[in-house]
């Protein structure tokens, strides 16, 4: 997670919105305790190899998210540069 993408969910946040960022690329935990399925690419970064567990993990994010207690039952997605592919992906696959 960079700082940029950490600053921008604070910012989110601060205009009253309930902002969560999750960390698809690398495939670690918020306490990086369990590394999961991914394929490194040639410039060194790593990225999800199977599109249906970046789907539940999105649709995780998403419950989390609208069963906190200032939720309001709205959900908004966002992504950038092959987040947002995914963001973009995610929301036609949404059962809800």
């Amino acid at each position: 997670m960079t700082d940029w993408v950490q600053d921008l969910a604070d910012q989110v946040a601060e205009a009253g919105y309930i902002a969560v960022a999750p960390d698809l690329l690398s495939g670690m935990a918020p306490t990086a305790a369990a590394p999961r399925f991914r394929a490194q690419l040639g410039d060194g970064s790593h990225r999800p190899s199977q599109p249906d567990q970046i789907t539940a993990d999105l649709n995780a994010v998403a419950d989390y998210g609208l069963k906190l207690a200032a939720a309001n039952g709205k959900l908004f997605v966002a992504g950038f540069c092959w987040g947002g592919g995914q963001t973009f992906r995610f929301s036609t696959n949404r059962q809800t």
